[in-house]
């Protein structure tokens, strides 16, 4: 005799609670280990998420599907890594659960770990191959997640494995050849979420060669100018364009304005305007205002 829809709902419930024994008499009643009620939770699911390793396991070797995915199109894995579950997903992906399945932002298992700050987990599924370039349908990486959470564990994690720290959301451009705000580099994010920090000092780092040789005219001075604004050291400034103890007006960098002076010679007005817009479009346009300031009546470049 067919299993009820009740019976479904609470073979789900006790999978939940971890209740193994349950779940066993339930199949035996003749509940479809995959019930699930207009796309909520699987048994599976609900199990991953909860932490019930045992449950799991028994789950999954009673024949659940590893990779359906609830009316938010996540999987078991993506579940258990949200929670950071190390052990569920450890066993999820011996069993053969896909790593790059997408929910319906095109986020992965990956993004939702580094979402909540899972570094475990984190590691795990890049040691087991995850994608760390991947982008959701709005371009956003895991590496911008985790520049707009904060953690540095998992920036350092990302980085080791080769993420693409240029990437911007909605493009795959080079990061100096886009428009501040448009896109939004993971140094960007950090920037925005956090000031300039340890994170934005991280991703700076990372990156600054592809920035030094990216090809953008006077590219030297302005990864200079990049070098100095990301090395906040006024409190009350947003970037290092302005510095403690200045000899100059305003406590303006000295090093900076005098790049203006070499800019204005090597090609005047334009070299500053582009220089300009390259440090925006890597750090943002709050520095970009303090870059202004401190380029105040060197040239005619804002005319």
């Amino acid at each position: 005799m067919p299993a009820t829809e009740e019976q479904g709902r609470t073979f789900v419930n006790n999978a939940r609670f971890g209740r193994t024994e349950t779940l066993a008499a339930l199949l035996q009643e003749g509940v479809d280990i995959d019930f699930r009620e207009d796309g909520s939770s699987t048994a599976l699911m609900a199990a991953s998420g909860d932490g019930h390793l045992a449950t799991v396991a028994f789950l999954v070797a009673h024949g659940a599907a590893l990779d359906l995915q609830d009316a938010g199109s996540k999987t078991a894995l993506m579940r258990a890594s949200f929670q950071g579950k190390e052990d569920v997903c450890r066993l999820l992906i011996d069993s053969g659960a896909k790593l790059e399945v997408e929910d319906n932002q095109g986020g992965t298992a990956l993004f939702l770990a580094t979402l909540t700050g899972r570094v475990e987990v984190v590691r795990f599924l890049i040691n087991n191959g995850a994608d760390v370039d991947h982008q959701m349908k709005d371009g956003s990486t895991a590496l911008m997640l985790a520049a707009k959470g904060g953690s540095m564990e998992i920036l350092e994690l990302l980085i080791a494995n080769r993420t693409n720290s240029s990437l911007r959301a909605s493009t795959r451009s080079s990061v100096l050849a886009l428009n501040w705000p448009d896109g939004m580099t993971a140094l960007g994010c950090a920037i925005q979420h956090h000031g300039l920090g340890a994170a934005a000092t991280l991703l700076w780092n990372y990156h600054r060669v592809s920035v030094l040789n990216s090809g953008v005219t006077n590219a030297d001075l302005v990864t200079e100018l990049c070098d100095i604004g990301v090395a906040k050291s006024l409190n009350k400034a947003f970037s290092g364009f302005f510095q403690k103890d200045s000899p100059l007006k305003y406590n303006h960098h000295p090093r900076a304005r005098a790049i203006g002076g070499v800019l204005q010679k090597r090609g005047g007005s334009l070299a500053m305007q582009n220089a300009h817009a390259a440090v925006v479009s890597v750090l943002g346009t709050l520095a970009g205002q303090e870059l202004s300031a401190c380029w105040d009546e060197v040239g005619d470049w804002l005319h």
